[in-house]
């Protein structure tokens, strides 16, 4: 079972929109993450709820405010959570412009030091720390004060700084980044005993393909959501896929077409979905 969770406020949610974290010279980051943990914990107990989910096992996953929200909801005396993946988690201070950074809120981001050593301070479950390098809000210096923070107060935290994603660092929710992010994801969970998607073994495929080729294998293996197919030349090991979010025939078709169209050569479906065809 996976649920998706739109804040009060937003969407189709009711309610007001949760927004109040203080100013840069009088931040109160606590009190920010605090609202958004209780519209986390409201969703955990419906979902308890249900016959059909495991309250036994419990993976929180969240990006940006949505994984600090999660580390604060794993804080909390009943540890409603298993484990916490926190992509690019935190909140930083804008003015007019949402989603430009301001400037000279050195005791904001203190504040928000400060919180996350509060949530590691009564956290007793294993988390996972995914940020880019060019990651333009939470980048590697203020993601590494943090992460100190968070294991000084007694949090355990494996913690990845990623190579720089695209253009912006801040973006790593996009299926283009899951070739990152995907596998250290699978690696947390088994490392810790929690499922995990059950992976082909790639290894000799991948080892076999030309260089450009293997990149794009890679990128269809790890990141392009079904459904979808990918096709294979029948000289030089090139491969082309595409996606279809509602037929897995026309992935099939589109792909064949793609690589017969860009290689002159006769082609087949090498992989759907994340199964190889054969194996």
């Amino acid at each position: 079972m996976a649920a998706s969770v739109v804040w009060r406020g937003y969407g189709n949610s009711t309610g007001a929109v949760q927004d109040e974290a203080g100013t840069c010279k009088a931040p109160d980051v606590a009190h920010y993450f605090d609202a958004h943990a209780d519209d986390l914990g409201q969703v955990l107990n419906a979902l308890h709820s249900r016959p059909d989910v495991d309250p036994a096992t419990t993976l929180g996953v969240g990006f940006s405010i949505g994984g600090a929200s999660m580390l604060d909801l794993a804080a909390r005396a009943d540890h409603p959570l298993t484990a916490v993946v926190n992509i690019s988690g935190g909140v930083y201070h804008h003015n007019a412009t949402p989603g430009v950074r301001a400037s000279g809120c050195d005791l904001f981001d203190a504040d928000l030091v400060r919180t996350m050593n509060g949530f590691g301070k009564t956290s007793r479950v294993p988390t996972l720390w995914l940020y880019a390098e060019n990651d333009p809000f939470f980048g590697p210096k203020l993601m590494e004060r943090m992460l100190v923070a968070y294991r000084s107060g007694g949090g355990i935290a494996d913690s990845v700084l990623l190579p720089p994603f695209e253009k912006d660092g801040h973006t790593l929710f996009r299926w283009q980044a899951s070739a990152l992010t995907r596998p250290e994801i699978d690696r947390f969970l088994r490392s810790n005993r929690l499922p995990a998607g059950d992976r082909v073994d790639l290894t000799a495929f991948l080892d076999g393909l030309p260089p450009e080729s293997r990149q794009q294998a890679m990128l269809y293996f790890h990141g392009v959501p079904n459904e979808k197919a990918m096709a294979m030349s029948a000289e030089g090991g090139r491969v082309y896929w595409a996606q279809d979010a509602h037929s897995p025939d026309k992935a099939r078709n589109s792909a064949l077409s793609y690589c017969r169209q860009k290689t002159g050569q006769s082609c087949r479906i090498f992989a759907e979905n994340d199964r190889l065809m054969g194996s």
